[in-house]
């Protein structure tokens, strides 16, 4: 980053030329057919151009840059190549583009640089911004989405167990359901169409029995489609998931990180189901146009 002593040492170097510089610029105004033929004209000009580049390259690279770590929020245009947008935080662009809804919030998008909280092309894209700089970038397939893969058979077990007793902690209990539990004492839950009934206490923990019935419908965690309860029997719940094409499908990765799949296929009679790991921008480059809002520092 040049020093504001690096302009003026240039300045005080090229002060004699621009001192003659001047009078050619007066010439300029007073009679233009002249200028060219000062003597000191040429070396003016260079002299001036040197300066004025090194001056508003300090200009423009002085305030805070961002570093890894550092926090920072930006407005953002994302679009395909052909220029289409796919999204954008900002309303009118949204509204332009016809993808505006009232259920999002279209403000600046926060994020920490460098921790994996966005896609790596957008990490790499804002280091060295500063605060209300614009730039417009195109990021490739490798530093987007990635590459798009196969369509893969993922295996899926449309039907599966799950235990009718559960066991909690006494802490757990008292703060999921805000009451002591007492045994034989049933309570109805957000979560399940059913009842459940405390059946034991034993010192610090608590046992729950699901009083699910065959033929109630309910709803997986981070799945969009029902269940059916199709069985009781042995203290465990068999049950049969009723997915549709078209419904999203979402996993933990190996790293922790939750994976979205599409499903593609349902064959109802041997209840399996093929799956399309791939996310929608997947294989595309995308080009996004991107406004450094803020810019807070990583602390030391």
């Amino acid at each position: 980053m040049p020093h504001s002593s690096a302009v003026i040492g240039i300045a005080a170097e090229c002060q004699f030329t621009l001192k003659l510089y001047k009078k050619v610029i007066y010439c300029f105004f007073m009679d233009l057919k002249k200028v060219h033929k000062h003597p000191y004209f040429p070396h003016a000009a260079i002299a001036l151009i040197i300066v004025l580049a090194v001056a508003v390259f300090a200009l423009r690279s002085s305030g805070p840059h961002v570093q890894q770590g550092d926090s920072v929020s930006i407005w953002y245009t994302g679009s395909y190549e052909n220029g289409t947008i796919f999204d954008t935080n900002i309303q009118t662009q949204a509204q332009k583009a016809g993808i505006y809804t009232t259920e999002r919030k279209y403000e600046p998008f926060s994020f920490v640089v460098g921790q994996g909280q966005v896609i790596p092309g957008m990490d790499k894209a804002v280091l060295d911004m500063k605060a209300g700089q614009k730039k417009a970038v195109t990021i490739l397939p490798e530093q987007g989405y990635g590459p798009r893969q196969e369509v893969q058979v993922v295996p899926f077990k449309r039907d599966i167990n799950l235990p009718q007793s559960l066991r909690i902690t006494y802490t757990v209990f008292s703060q999921a359901f805000q009451k002591i539990p007492v045994i034989g004492e049933q309570f109805s839950t957000p979560a399940f169409p059913w009842k459940m009934e405390v059946t034991a206490i034993n010192r610090s923990i608590i046992t729950l029995k699901n009083l699910a019935q065959v033929g109630q419908q309910f709803y997986l965690p981070r799945v969009n489609w029902t269940s059916d309860i199709i069985k009781v029997y042995n203290d465990t719940l068999f049950v049969r998931q009723n997915p549709k094409t078209g419904d999203l499908l979402y996993a933990t990765g190996p790293q922790g990180q939750v994976q979205q799949g599409k499903i593609i296929y349902v064959d109802d009679s041997s209840y399996k189901v093929e799956v399309d790991p791939n996310h929608p921008l997947a294989g595309k480059s995308l080009v996004f146009t991107i406004e450094l809002v803020t810019l807070q520092k990583k602390k030391a």
